[in-house]
């Protein structure tokens, strides 16, 4: 028997996408496509007469209920029909006042979750049957932060049958290289020995297959909608297929355009904005960056001429959706060019301490403001305007969701 499942998560269905430094009716635009993206999942639910609706945690980007937007996915939810299976994330977590949680909508007298949505409470995994007992799936809620040997997972235990088996969790794929406690963290090893068909998992907002030893254990679908910078390249939608022969995972894409970053340096100086605008635009053709991508351009290198970033937002406006420019050029001045003879000046002073620092740096945000310090200070030595980037921080500060 083949059974097919629809996989969503990550939405973060109500974050504001400040990071991005959006206009608002672009932000709104991003808002729209996000409740879009849970709209076909359930419109492929019927399309492809799936099981069920797994949802690995992040559908919300906060567990606190937002009356408005609670009522929107209640309702699609309730038209479908179908078992909607949730395990709440880190960012939609389940507690007393919580988004998942029945009796909390109840008691401010909202309408509870339509009976077809089970959502998994507990932190142990728990197993909810479909399809009169031909599925079986566990899930649980993620509740703090563990190391992988303390993960949820090995406690998971199949019941018996000749039933299809399917995790759904939200979690860290567990890799040495990074700390050792992290958002229901588990490793290949662990999952591979549960022994379950086929595992849906959210957190990570990339699209990644989990496989082990030539075995497709799981997928995560990623994000179907990018809100950071780093968000790139998007997920979508899963579809899976659970079939006598394997199992295949396709990826349906709801949103067509990126939210990318564009490093451009030039061994040249940069001489005029049109110059600039080329060069950018050359970059992006690379990248395959157009008019559907939100686009945040960070200039590097030498700049010969008073570059305004507003002027080139200006115009690059055309060539992308929306774009910002983070200007990190130095001048062109003889202190960071090649120089001709070995004088000591306070030019060359300044530029080769700020230059021992920046190599000698090992925090990101510390690096960041010494770039800043040594670019400003040289246009402050050589008398040129001083325009902080506006898109900076936007850029380099925002919290990549999860």
């Amino acid at each position: 028997m083949s059974i097919t499942l629809i996989q969503i998560s990550d939405l973060h269905l109500g974050r504001s996408f400040g990071g991005l430094n959006l206009p608002p009716e672009l932000r709104e635009s991003l808002a729209t496509a996000s409740l879009g993206a849970l709209r076909r999942s359930c419109e492929l639910v019927i399309e492809r007469d799936a099981a069920a609706l797994l949802i690995p945690g992040d559908l919300f980007d906060k567990p606190e209920i937002d009356e408005g937007l609670t009522a929107q996915v209640r309702e699609l939810f309730g038209d479908l029909g179908r078992p909607v299976l949730v395990s709440p994330g880190n960012h939609d977590a389940y507690g007393p006042m919580s988004v998942w949680n029945g009796a909390a909508l109840i008691r401010l007298g909202l309408p509870a979750w339509p009976e077809n949505v089970h959502v998994f409470a507990t932190r142990e995994f728990s197993a909810y049957e479909s399809l009169d007992g031909e599925l079986v799936v566990y899930g649980h809620r993620v509740e703090g932060y563990h190391a992988a040997d303390e993960s949820p997972v090995q406690s998971v235990e199949l019941r018996e049958g000749g039933r299809r088996h399917v995790l759904l969790m939200h979690g860290a794929l567990h890799d040495a290289r990074f700390a050792q406690r992290g958002t229901a963290p588990f490793t290949i090893e662990q999952l591979a020995a549960i022994g379950t068909d086929y595992a849906a998992v959210g957190h990570y907002h990339r699209f990644q297959r989990i496989e082990h030893e030539g075995r497709l254990l799981g997928a995560y679908a990623g994000v179907p909608v990018p809100g950071e910078w780093d968000e790139d390249p998007h997920g979508g939608i899963a579809v899976v297929a659970l079939g006598d022969d394997g199992i295949e995972v396709s990826l349906e894409t709801v949103f067509p355009g990126r939210v990318a970053r564009l490093t451009v340096e030039t061994d040249e100086p940069l001489a005029k904005l049109s110059a600039t605008r080329s060069l950018v635009r050359k970059a992006a053709k690379r990248e395959k960056l157009g008019e559907e991508d939100l686009v945040a351009v960070t200039l590097c290198g030498v700049c010969a001429f008073d570059l305004d970033t507003e002027d080139l937002v200006s115009a690059l406006r055309d060539h992308f959706r929306h774009v910002l420019v983070v200007d990190e050029t130095v001048p062109e001045v003889e202190a960071s060019a090649k120089a001709v003879d070995e004088r000591v000046t306070v030019e060359r002073q300044f530029v080769a301490e700020l230059e021992q620092r920046i190599a000698a740096c090992t925090d990101d945000q510390q690096c960041v403001f010494l770039r800043a310090a040594q670019r400003y200070g040289l246009l402050a030595l050589h008398g040129r305007a001083l325009r902080p980037a506006a898109a900076h921080d936007a850029v380099e500060g925002g919290d990549n969701a999860d």
